[in-house]
């Protein structure tokens, strides 16, 4: 994600990456969660999401991720907003943590933001 800042859909596909890997509520999630922001996922992500201001979609896409990345872990809500984002970002969720997952993932949802902009 790092390296292609600037490809929207590359950073979409990134964020689903580290969806699925800090999903969850097992005994090891936070575990799973502290090591992918370790490894920068905390930095990518807002750093996509600062790239793609413009784009709806990657707002959503961005706050859905780094909400599940900080799930249950305040040290790393802290290093969210150190890395630049806004509470609102990072804010617990309603309803638990299939709250951060939203329908319309990937090709579907960029199809129908298409048809959206054609109709306009």
């Amino acid at each position: 994600m790092g390296a292609f800042t600037g490809n929207a859909e590359l950073q979409e596909m990134g964020c689903i990456a580290l969806q699925n890997v800090c999903y969850g509520e097992d005994a090891f999630a936070v575990d799973r969660r502290s090591g992918a922001a370790e490894c920068g996922a905390i930095a990518a992500v807002v750093n996509a999401m600062k790239a793609h201001k413009e784009i709806p979609a990657a707002q959503e896409i961005g706050i859905a991720t780094l909400r599940l990345i900080v799930y249950k872990a305040p040290a790393l809500q802290a290093q969210a907003m150190n890395e630049g984002a806004s509470a609102d970002w990072v804010k617990p969720e309603r309803g638990g943590i299939l709250s951060f997952r939203f329908k319309g993932f990937g090709t579907q949802r960029r199809q129908k933001a298409r048809a959206a902009g054609a109709s306009s």
